[in-house]
């Protein structure tokens, strides 16, 4: 049985505040919340917690949990968008780490804070694989695969890493894991370790540099106009 959600089937969920980031006044009126892209099934966001001025979040508009459930015709978008920030984060800053917490519904979120898809982008260089080999089963995703999806279609719930230079890796959850789990890690590589929580420690000076530094440079060769019937079904959502 394919866990890839039907595109056209409860595309919002009006309690999702990653659903609502691109709709809804209170927030996309916050400086902080400025969209960097917004395509037909995507949008860029920098992420909360900005330890450095060079975090990012790729986002599906609609409620998917994680993007091994996103559906085939969004993975043009994700794929472009993907190499393009990868690509951004190297040429900018010459180190990156790529990170997500597969969620499966509200009770198994891999560590997660919202399940909803998003990739976290940031402009550092951790051995976060290292850190996870011995304590789950993990499956590797060369680069050089025919396979149109990025990330096959799971039942279970997952961390995903791809490190700078390697290929990226999935590794299976079995067990509940403590909130924001791979921030914790990374903040704990990085000398970071008292500000872990975006929500205590957001950094918004680091999130204005980066939004003036990306401002126009993400998914140029992508159409920029998010769908109409999107921005309705949303409209419909919200209270």
């Amino acid at each position: 049985m394919s866990s890839v959600v039907d595109l056209n089937k409860n595309p919002i969920d009006a309690g999702c505040v990653l659903c609502r980031m691109a709709f809804d006044p209170d927030l996309s009126s916050e400086p902080t919340n400025e969209l960097l892209y917004s395509g037909d099934f995507h949008y860029v966001i920098c992420g909360l917690g900005a330890w450095v001025p060079g975090y990012v979040l790729l986002v599906t508009h609609q409620h998917f949990d994680n993007f091994s459930r996103a559906p085939d015709e969004t993975l043009p978008e994700f794929k472009a968008l993907f190499a393009d920030i990868e690509q951004m984060f190297l040429a900018e800053f010459g180190e990156l780490t790529i990170f997500e917490h597969g969620a499966v519904g509200d009770e198994k979120k891999a560590g997660g804070c919202i399940n909803h898809a998003h990739v976290h982008f940031i402009a550092k260089r951790v051995d976060l694989c290292r850190e996870l080999e011995g304590q789950f089963r993990s499956i590797a995703i060369p680069s050089d695969s025919s396979s149109p999806r990025h990330i096959p279609p799971l039942q279970t719930p997952y961390l995903y890493v791809k490190q700078q230079d390697e290929d990226a890796r999935l590794f299976l959850v079995d067990r509940p894991l403590a909130t924001q789990f791979l921030r914790q890690k990374v903040a704990s590589m990085i000398g970071m370790q008292d500000h872990w929580d975006y929500r205590l420690h957001p950094f918004d000076e680091n999130i204005l540099t980066a939004i003036e530094m990306f401002r126009g440079r993400i998914g140029n060769s992508l159409p920029a106009a998010a769908p109409a019937a999107l921005h309705e079904l949303a409209a419909e959502s919200l209270p």
